[in-house]
């Protein structure tokens, strides 16, 4: 993992710099995708990727040496240059809990589905919603399968801020490449 070390007001601060989509938060890919980035000038578009990519906030950025940032923005280019990864992930565990992928999407109840509609709507900015409906608790397996639990919109609401701060986004890459193919 890169990191950066800025000094501010005499104290270190340390930053980790994504090198791989998998260090992305969905959060932080929510943000990244919140701004047209093609409008944007390369100015502000380096205080948006290090901001959103690497949460520092634009008042800390605008305080940093000029190489820092040009290192940065170097790194983070590199990593916007490539795609997040197409592959499946059926378990993925946060805190603790693994959520598993429900794969019976033939079979999604009403509620599910009215919930994934709207939710999908407005494109990248519910990824963390989607994901909880998508991704619930497994409460059985075995070698090869397992089981969800049932869909309970109260219980995925609980969910939204782990999965946006704590999901990967190479998991929802791989989750929303199935839905092309589905």
């Amino acid at each position: 993992m890169k990191t950066i070390t800025i000094t501010e007001k005499g104290q270190e601060l340390k930053y980790i710099i994504p090198e791989s989509w998998k260090q992305v938060s969905v959060g932080q890919y929510m943000q990244l995708m919140s701004k047209d980035m093609e409008k944007m000038n390369e100015t502000e578009l380096i205080y948006h990727l290090i901001e959103s990519l690497i949460d520092i906030p634009v008042q800390k950025i605008s305080k940093f040496k000029k190489s820092e940032v040009d290192e940065v923005f170097k790194h983070l280019m590199i990593l916007t240059e490539t795609r997040p990864s197409e592959h499946l992930n059926l378990i993925v565990e946060m805190d603790g809990v693994e959520y598993g992928f429900n794969s019976k999407l033939h079979d999604i109840s009403l509620g599910e589905f009215t919930d994934l509609d709207t939710y999908l709507q407005d494109g990248f900015q519910n990824l963390n919603k989607v994901m909880s409906i998508l991704y619930r608790p497994v409460i059985d397996k075995d070698k090869k399968k397992f089981r969800v639990e049932p869909y309970d919109f109260t219980k995925c609401e609980e969910r939204f801020d782990l999965f946006k701060e704590k999901m990967s986004i190479d998991t929802v890459f791989g989750c929303l490449c199935l839905f092309f193919f589905f």
